[in-house]
């Protein structure tokens, strides 16, 4: 489901008979490869009980056939795609809880991974392909899954309509609770739109769409890219004007740099800098927390594009 070239040309629901006849095999692993353009390993595999195998390069999940009824899109004889809600669910059982977070906020979110970490923009906008609300959904529809509490765990943390990579890390830190290695934040609204002409008074009549936004605290704050910001005067000049047009809202805007990311020692200043714009003291806790934070803030970051980020328009 990341990858732009895997949406089937004509997709059809597939019913549990017609994915009882597809058997996994290492033919079939190396068509889902194919589907992708490059080596994924390992491939996650769907089977009914009495086709589990283990093959290369692969994980095996089983399947009970009543969860497929609405959940599978077939590609080929061969080959069928698990829904996002359901490559959500089975992704949360076999992955740390960071990994599975990004990966719940890109399904939720308006961007998807390029097909290649040499590509030109490292992340394409499109509409979010589900929603927390419609995973919880299909959990809630199928108690037979395995392990479902875990993806239940996982989702609570999971905010829709992420712009971005680095929206979805500095998210994911700042909203974690500090037992797992987070700041303990309130959840912010993901690229909210504001209309300026109907939000308090003396609107300008434009329109914003915020990274993150506290409604309750008035306050905003947006991830400056260090490329498409600093180095480009003209859109400087816009964020400057945006920002004294969001001001004059109510709206505090605070500006967060991959400078101010990249170490954990830097992470805890920007993370106070916030608490205390929200008239919260941020308790950053004893050597315990701090190598929570770290470990949290090297599982994160690390896989982080950061000075190729391109503008995002979100589909909401």
């Amino acid at each position: 489901m990341r990858f732009e070239k895997t949406t089937p040309k004509q997709p059809t629901q597939a019913s549990g008979a017609a994915f009882a006849k597809m058997k996994p095999t290492v033919q079939a692993v190396k068509s889902a490869q194919a589907l992708t353009n490059q080596s994924l390993e390992p491939i996650h595999f769907l089977a009914l009980r009495e086709h589990r195998t283990e093959l290369p390069c692969s994980c095996c999940h089983v399947a009970l056939p009543q969860t497929l009824l609405d959940n599978v899109v077939v590609f080929s004889d061969s080959i069928a795609c698990t829904s996002p809600e359901l490559t959500f669910h089975y992704l949360c059982d076999t992955m740390p809880l960071a990994s599975a977070l990004e990966i719940g906020f890109e399904l939720c979110g308006c961007y998807s991974l390029a097909s290649s970490p040499q590509a030109d923009k490292p992340f394409l906008p499109r509409a979010p392909l589900t929603s927390p609300d419609a995973i919880l959904e299909v959990i809630e529809r199928n108690p037979q899954l395995k392990n479902h509490r875990n993806t239940l765990k996982v989702l609570r943390y999971v905010i829709p309509n992420s712009g971005s990579p680095m929206e979805t890390c500095l998210v994911i830190v700042l909203t974690l609770p500090k037992r797992l290695g987070g700041y303990g934040l309130p959840a912010p609204l993901l690229n909210h739109k504001i209309v300026a002409s109907n939000y308090r008074n003396g609107g300008t009549g434009n329109v914003y769409y915020i990274d993150l936004f506290w409604p309750e605290f008035n306050l905003a704050v947006e991830y400056d890219s260090d490329v498409y910001h600093f180095s480009n005067p003209a859109q400087s000049r816009r964020d400057s004007e945006r920002r004294l047009n969001l001001r004059r809202l109510g709206i505090e805007t605070l500006s967060v740099t991959s400078d101010q990311v990249r170490t954990t020692a830097a992470l805890d200043k920007t993370a106070e800098a916030i608490a205390s714009a929200m008239g919260i003291r941020l308790r950053l806790g004893d050597s315990a927390q701090r190598e929570k934070r770290a470990a949290l803030h090297s599982a994160i970051f690390p896989n982080t594009i950061w000075d190729n980020q391109v503008p995002c328009e979100c589909y909401f």
